[in-house]
């Protein structure tokens, strides 16, 4: 059986690296002449967009700079570390500036 694509030759041995396009609606524009593997199962995308960023750090900034008290930075931070993934780095660093790393542990 053919592989789905040229990059998808190097999934066995996992030196492949994934088609962010392969699993679109759209789908590759290059199909079996990509050169990105076209094995993986799930959709990777490698970071938020641009506007989604912008969003997790203005939330973070609007909510965490707005509290004088560290018990209350460190429970709001508990509750914005779990809208994604990208927000708890955002959280993580924002913790970090205001010089609660200690309390990072308990996220």
């Amino acid at each position: 059986e053919p592989l789905p694509s040229r990059g998808s030759a190097k999934h066995f041995n996992r030196t492949c690296k994934p088609c962010f396009f392969a699993k679109t609606s759209r789908g590759c524009v290059d199909g079996s002449a990509c050169k990105f593997c076209h094995l993986h199962v799930k959709q990777v995308r490698p970071r938020p967009g641009k506007s989604a960023r912008a969003a997790a750090k203005s939330l973070a900034n609007n909510l965490l700079d707005n509290l004088a008290d560290s018990k209350n930075v460190v429970e709001a931070a508990t509750e914005l570390e779990g809208h994604s993934q990208y927000m708890k780095a955002v959280v993580k660093k924002k913790l970090e500036i205001r010089g609660l790393h200690r309390n990072i542990v308990e996220l």
